[in-house]
């Protein structure tokens, strides 16, 4: 097709028109067109098949309105000149992209002759950014489903994005998180953590690490997640985040700890039990039987001061087999829940006393010296069955494990605004270090012979341990091998009430 004579620079223009590799195209204001052979091949046809052919006819239909209104405007003043992007319907019915650049061609009065249009082919472009875009989208989408939460926010803490996923799990409501400053909603602890990985992250280490965390508005939520500094253009940081609500996890496996802990604590003290009845409660058993076996078959032989002698170990086998069965109770009304909490005030001084009135005759007949040195009455809330069954295995164990001749001293002071302090002292054969670190575990082996060969299971140290924290006391105990031994307990104490006995 020729170029229309009154093109400013025929010549020159007509060469640069049928030489380039960019198409172009010359349009009268009547809309006939002049096109060179690159954009005869950009859209598949011949210059004598588009020689009749108005621009409107290969413009895509969606395009021609936004096309005439672009050509009016450039015809109206209001624009020189124009770029844009349109769509081109090829031969073969597929679009191909164009980048337009149309210019107003006017004679030497400024009166509009021609459109001289410049159309760079971008079609692989456009596929390449729709794909993109679809992708982008695509990923998006993705984002914005997922259970766990995304977030991204620059090196001050500021969200730039959020998916609803990290909106739900931190509680925010239909303002959104971006915006908003990270330490709202994770603390300036977890914020300066994330500052100290961005810092490793600027002088090369590049990992992702992983944190767990609480919210700040005091919920008992856990998350865990991962994230991961991104440099971008002029030396921006971004953090991007992935977290997840493992609250629910953590939870189930607190639950499966402590099941497991009970479970350990169930076998233990099965252990315990059977060890009690294999050991503890057979060997008092088959000395008592030894003894009356004795006895049976020989008394008529014996001198009074042998059935003196066996009298006295009798009641010692049987002194052992009363307080080992009625430690075995209370140990199994405690397992089974049985064991009661009544707290009342009352005398703690008249506790003591009831408790050392049975202990008084076995402390003599092994000449050791039992004692009680209170420097004032004192009056104590507590449940006054547990408290003696408390002071009686202390005293027990005391008179036990101290040698004759020896002492026990139980005494009581102030040791805090609400809490009097008890101790129970010996001058006995004392505990080495490994010893004393076991006292008061289940699964530990603490039980000894007493200085005169009295039996121990070492479960009324257990039982001594559960009746004062039921009451909301600690026990605890010095020793020192062969320096005696102190067992030490707190109760709560009781002011301006009336005490019973």
């Amino acid at each position: 097709m020729g170029i229309p004579e009154n093109v400013v620079g025929n010549e020159i223009f007509k060469d640069l028109f049928n030489n380039s590799t960019v198409g172009m195209s010359v349009t009268s204001l009547d809309g006939r067109l002049h096109i060179n052979s690159a954009f005869c091949e950009m859209i598949g046809y011949t210059e004598e098949e588009l020689s009749n052919r108005n621009w409107a006819d290969y413009t895509h239909p969606d395009d021609i309105a936004y096309n005439q209104s672009v050509l009016e405007k450039i015809l109206s003043g209001k624009e020189t000149s124009f770029r844009w992007e349109k769509r081109y319907l090829h031969k073969d019915g597929s679009t191909i992209w164009g980048d337009i650049h149309t210019v107003l061609h006017r004679d030497a009065s400024g009166n509009p002759l021609h459109f001289i249009t410049t159309i760079n082919n971008i079609t692989k472009r456009r596929i390449f950014e729709e794909a993109l875009t679809e992708s982008e989208q695509r990923f998006e989408n993705l984002i914005r489903q997922m259970n766990e939460g995304v977030a991204i926010f620059d090196a001050n803490g500021v969200f730039l994005f959020a998916n609803p996923a990290a909106e739900s799990i931190l509680g925010v409501k239909s303002d959104g998180l971006v915006g908003k400053d990270i330490r709202t909603y994770f603390g300036e602890d977890h914020y300066g953590s994330l500052q100290n990985q961005i810092e490793k992250y600027l002088h090369g280490e590049k990992n992702s690490f992983d944190y767990e965390f609480k919210l700040n508005d005091g919920s008992d939520k856990i998350l865990s997640g991962s994230a991961t500094p991104r440099l971008k253009e002029h030396n921006r940081i971004e953090i991007h985040v992935l977290f997840r609500d493992i609250t629910a996890r953590k939870k189930v496996e607190e639950e499966i700890k402590r099941q497991n802990a009970n479970l350990q604590l169930s076998n233990a003290e099965k252990d315990k039990f059977f060890s009690i009845l294999a050991h503890d409660l057979r060997s008092p058993l088959s000395s008592f039987l030894g003894l009356t076996e004795v006895m049976a078959e020989d008394i008529n032989s014996m001198t009074m001061s042998e059935i003196e002698e066996i009298s006295k170990s009798l009641y010692l086998s049987a002194s052992n087999l009363y307080q080992l069965l009625e430690n075995l109770l209370e140990w199994s009304m405690l397992r089974r829940g049985n064991s009661k909490y009544a707290p009342e005030p009352t005398s703690l001084n008249r506790i003591i006393l009831r408790c050392i009135d049975p202990f008084v005759e076995s402390a003599h007949r092994k000449q050791i010296g039992l004692k009680v040195e209170l420097d004032r009455a004192y009056q104590v809330e507590c449940d006054q069955k547990m408290t003696e069954t408390i002071f009686r295995n202390l005293i027990s164990n005391a008179l036990k494990y101290t040698n004759p001749g020896g002492s026990v001293l139980i005494s009581a002071k102030q040791f805090s605004t609400d809490k009097v302090e008890i101790s129970i002292k010996d001058t006995g054969i004392g505990m080495n270090a490994e010893l004393h670190s076991k006292l008061f575990i289940l699964n530990e082996q603490v039980s000894r012979k007493g200085t005169i060969g009295e039996s121990s299971s070492g479960l009324g140290l257990l039982i001594c341990k559960e009746f004062v924290e039921r009451q909301g006391g600690k026990i605890w105990a010095e020793s020192e091998e062969n320096a005696g031994s102190t067992f030490y307990f707190t109760l709560k104490k009781a002011e301006d009430v009336k005490m019973r006995g």
